[in-house]
């Protein structure tokens, strides 16, 4: 295989809206990153199942892409990079951004060297935390105070902040949790997903109200800067307080950060079964068949 070289041909989205288009082919397009067949079949259906306009395919040759992802599921040292999106609306001579088919470029690498793929291997300053905590507040606060605020686009930032990374923002007032939403791939710049979960934390959270002017005062803000996420066969590679789980079983996924485990002081039993049970809406040992991924994450805050 590899002196093989393999090439799967697929327009992505058929006919939805410009705008529609891009948040459907987005989806596609990190299901395919996931490197698991089943992630990309759960994806493929949520789409259809969201009603956008005029879609008829999220992906039409879904089937080859899929035959694909089963060559590369079972094979830790490929990875699948996402190189340049573009739809037909883009065309300055025959796009109609009524009706549009998307494209996504995507490559599949082999293994880099270990000293490039160190999860310890992304680091960040001091003053590059500084950055990202004094960027969300001051997204919140643009936010909060006005609803129609955009997020500002900082200069001179290092090289760091501009890597794509997932991340989550975190928020708490007097110790207890306010709101926290994020993400665990990152297919955008670090500072900016930052913005967008700062707001997210802030205003879309379900579990809490939004947060309003009279709150900013008590608000304590917290980031977690996550590294690639490294599925698992056996549970004993879990190491409390240094890795973050996500669990996926069909449709259904849950995660926890790894500060979830130093702060309740759960056992690795119950760090995978309240995962299971109340992130995934799992039995209490829907773990044991479901795939599970760690990651490691750098956590820092306001206090």
């Amino acid at each position: 295989m590899e002196e093989n070289l393999f090439i799967i041909s697929s327009d992505f989205s058929h006919y939805a809206e410009y705008t529609d288009a891009k948040k459907v082919d987005l989806l596609t397009k990190n299901a395919i990153l996931s490197n698991n067949p089943d992630t990309l079949l759960t994806t493929l259906n949520q789409n259809a199942q969201i009603h956008i306009p005029n879609l008829v395919t999220s992906l039409c040759g879904w089937t080859s892409v899929l035959t694909l992802m089963y060559m590369t599921a079972n094979n830790d040292s490929l990875k699948y990079n996402a190189i340049d999106y573009k739809n037909s609306g883009d065309s300055p001579f025959y796009g109609d951004s009524n009706r549009v088919v998307g494209y996504w470029s995507i490559a599949i690498t082999g293994e880099i060297e270990k000293s490039q793929k160190d999860e310890n291997l992304f680091e960040l300053t001091e003053n590059e935390k500084s950055i990202l905590l004094k960027l969300a507040r001051k997204t919140i606060e643009d936010k909060v105070n006005d609803a129609n605020a955009t997020t500002a686009e900082p200069k001179d930032l290092s090289e760091n902040l501009k890597t794509n990374c997932g991340a989550f923002v975190s928020l708490h007032i007097e110790g207890n949790l306010r709101g926290c939403i994020g993400r665990l791939i990152g297919d955008v710049p670090l500072y900016r997903i930052i913005q967008e979960m700062a707001v997210s934390s802030a205003i879309h959270d379900p579990r809490f109200y939004p947060v309003l002017s009279k709150d900013l005062a008590d608000l304590n803000i917290e980031l977690s800067v996550l590294s690639p996420l490294k599925k698992i066969e056996n549970t004993s590679e879990i190491q409390l307080g240094k890795h973050g789980i996500y669990i996926v079983k069909g449709h259904k996924s849950g995660v926890f950060l790894p500060q979830v485990a130093t702060e309740t002081g759960w056992s690795l039993e119950e760090f995978l079964g309240h995962c299971a049970r109340d992130k995934a809406g799992l039995e209490w040992e829907g773990w044991k068949t479901a795939d599970i991924f760690i990651f490691t994450a750098t956590v820092f805050g306001e206090i």
